[in-house]
């Protein structure tokens, strides 16, 4: 049974990151992170149970599950990251326009 906890949340967490935008954003990622805090405690009840290749041999989705989770997550960084540099050249072409304005006056 909590396999299947683990799966769903995962799928839930996934879904959540990849509906992810401006404005949901500090939203979402808080979601996704009490989502993982859930799967964390799950995956520490499991792993006092069963070895760790036998959870793998009973359902090999969940590692795909969490590489696409992994994958979602630095899309979203680089994506902000990229903004952010985006930002930052907007602005110092805006000081830039700015000094050569009051070198002209």
């Amino acid at each position: 049974m909590e396999i299947m906890d683990i799966k769903s949340l995962l799928n839930e967490i996934l879904q959540t990151l990849n509906s992810v935008d401006d404005k949901n954003f500090d939203n979402n990622l808080i979601k996704a992170k009490h989502g993982m805090e859930k799967m964390v405690k799950l995956k520490l009840s499991l792993k006092k149970t069963y070895p760790y290749e036998e959870l793998k041999k009973y359902d090999p989705e969940l590692v795909e599950i969490t590489k696409q989770i992994q994958d979602s997550f630095d899309n979203l960084f680089t994506s902000k990251k990229n903004q952010f540099a985006e930002l930052g050249k907007q602005i110092a072409a805006l000081r830039n326009k700015s000094k050569l304005v009051n070198y002209y006056r």
